[in-house]
């Protein structure tokens, strides 16, 4: 039976460069949430983003003169330091590029410069320029699927591995906080007063963040600690625009497609939730959770540290839960107090270590979009 594995994550975030630096501060509990003004709402808003001192450790890590986007910048370094540290080879035809995202270069909607081309706000232009300054001889594949979209592409990833069409794929994910992005959740009433508190009775709505995250998948383990995935599937509850399911349908599907793909059909020891601190979207993945019989399994989510990072998300958080799984830690939820009538389970809050062989990653998004990973430890 064939399989794929995680064999390497990355991170480059307003936490820093790495997914050891990521995690280190993870653990911590420190939030890379600050106030910041927006033009889309006139006034200072929790936001996660990549300052002019990061940027330029990037141009010096790149070492290029040729002009590259912000998103560009953080998705090259990403990429690159996975295939420093890994066997992708970017000159096989058999090792693919697979770009996530839900809004790509939309800075350049504000910039009137001449030195990135317009048509790089394609996301077909954008994921070109990356792979090209990344080497790749395959043309990428483009994933935008709203908030799952990070998550989505693992699993097609994983797909096309398993199909034998690619040995190995280099999934990368990034998005960006702007006035465009701000004032889209702003209009629907779903941004966060303050800091976002997911799944707490008082929480108010999102805080946006920004990063690149990216995964070496591999037909074969190839590292001592690559990790196998179990089990993946997407769902869609056709429910509305932007609202999920009240019943929670479509997740669940997922949920228990995903759980049934393993033969030895266990639960996972952690779940890295999406946990936006929306009020429908944190009621209705805690009644997926309860719905899929995981209401003793501990949940937490991430946005309290990073913000809502759109179609980077699933991929980010996927990341995270690598590290906290062979460090055998389950993580708090940074904002969480306590759960209203509406929340079934109650996530973590506070650092914990226990012996663990897996964990499920959960994703959803406007549009009605679903999806879940599971993945465990290698025997490798």
């Amino acid at each position: 039976m064939s399989t794929s594995y995680i064999t390497k994550a990355e991170i480059v975030s307003p936490l820093g460069i790495g997914l050891a630096t990521n995690f280190k501060q993870v653990s911590a509990g420190i939030s890379a949430l600050r106030e910041h003004p927006t033009g889309a709402a006139k006034k200072d808003l929790f936001c996660a983003l990549i300052d002019q001192k990061q940027l330029d450790e990037y141009d010096d890590i790149l070492a290029t003169k040729q002009a590259l986007t912000k998103l560009e910048r953080m998705s090259i370094v990403t990429g690159k330091k996975l295939l420093d540290n890994s066997n992708l080879d970017p000159k096989d035809p058999k090792h693919i590029l697979i770009f996530c995202t839900t809004k790509g270069n939309i800075d350049l909607l504000f910039k009137n410069g001449k030195d990135i081309p317009s048509d790089r706000i394609l996301f077909s232009q954008c994921a070109k320029a990356i792979s090209q300054k990344l080497g790749f001889i395959k043309e990428p594949i483009v994933i935008s699927n709203a908030c799952i979209s990070g998550v989505e592409g693992i699993l097609i990833g994983r797909q096309l591995i398993e199909a034998g069409i690619y040995q190995r794929a280099l999934v990368l994910a990034a998005d960006l906080v702007t006035d465009f992005t701000i004032s889209g959740f702003y209009s629907l009433n779903a941004y966060a007063k303050g800091r976002c508190r997911p799944f707490d009775q008082h929480r108010t709505g999102v805080n946006l963040g920004e990063c690149c995250a990216g995964v070496v998948l591999s037909a074969l383990p190839e590292e001592k600690n690559s990790l196998k995935i179990l089990g993946g599937t997407s769902s869609n509850d056709a429910n509305h625009m932007t609202a999920p399911s009240k019943e929670a349908r479509g997740l669940s599907k997922a949920i228990k497609d995903c759980l049934s793909q393993s033969t030895q059909a266990v639960l996972p020891d952690f779940i890295a939730a999406h946990g936006t601190g929306t009020r429908y979207n944190d009621a209705m993945e805690s009644l997926a959770f309860y719905q899929s019989g995981l209401e003793d399994v501990p949940y937490f989510s991430l946005k309290g540290v990073y913000g809502h990072t759109l179609g980077a998300a699933g991929l980010l958080e996927t990341a995270i839960a690598t590290e906290a799984l062979k460090q055998n830690t389950i993580l708090p939820s940074l904002g969480f107090e306590s759960a209203g009538e509406d929340i079934k389970m109650q996530p973590t809050t506070a650092l914990a270590w226990t012996p663990m062989k897996s964990f499920l990653k959960t994703a959803s998004g406007f549009g009605g979009g679903n999806a879940c990973l599971m993945v465990e430890k290698s025997a490798a």
